[in-house]
């Protein structure tokens, strides 16, 4: 991903830029862009799928 983001961000807009402020601004878009804040939900996988810890807890019913 940091291959990525370079590629995107650093080497195609460093001309633009005239402080550290522009590339927090930049680097904030492209991760709103990429979807890469995990959205606060959280999803209880199927029975079949849990792993080895499900045996030993229990998630309230």
């Amino acid at each position: 991903m940091n291959d990525l983001y370079k590629t995107e961000v650093i080497e195609y807009l460093k001309a633009d830029w005239q402080g550290l402020a522009d590339v927090q601004l930049a680097t904030l878009n492209w991760v709103i862009e990429n979807k890469r804040i995990p959205i606060p939900e959280h999803v209880q996988p199927e029975p079949e799928k849990r792993g080895f810890g499900s045996r030993f807890f229990r998630p309230y019913d």
